[in-house]
């Protein structure tokens, strides 16, 4: 079982950065966490990528405060809009639905925030939706 193991603990390892880099606070995640997250995806073999996309979009998006939603979704856009990027934009296809109801959010106000963090929580995902879907010759083009 080396090889498994071995398997199992680069998955491990992948969903640990990306979670690093999606993690629901107030301030917005810092940049060199998001190019971790991006390097650790381009390494990673087209299961993994399979995998993180689930991680993300199955697990973190699945979570009801809007800010984890947010942190989540600032990821995949930021990660999708870098150089190099299409087989997590292909691996996160499978993933649409999750990300299209984000689109549709709700939730109650926050005491002080209002319906400020469900709003980022839509626009975010409208966004992390077109970035998913553009291609290498439309990002190029940017």
């Amino acid at each position: 079982g080396g090889a498994m193991a071995m398997a199992w603990a680069q998955k491990e390892a992948l969903r640990r950065t990306l979670d690093r880099a999606a993690q629901p606070k107030k301030e917005v995640t810092p940049v060199y966490l998001m190019e971790e997250a991006c390097a650790a995806l381009r390494k990673a073999p087209g299961g993994n990528l399979a995998d993180a996309a689930e991680h993300l979009c199955m697990k973190r998006l699945a979570q009801a405060n809007p800010d984890a939603k947010a942190a989540v979704l600032r990821l995949v856009k930021y990660c999708c809009l870098q150089p190099g990027m299409a087989p997590f934009r292909q691996a996160l296809h499978a993933q649409l639905g999750a990300l299209r109801a984000c689109v549709s959010h709700t939730g109650p106000p926050d005491a002080l925030r209002g319906d400020r963090p469900h709003q980022a929580v839509r626009e975010l995902a409208a966004q992390a939706l077109q970035a998913v879907q553009a291609t290498d010759q439309q990002l190029a083009a940017r």
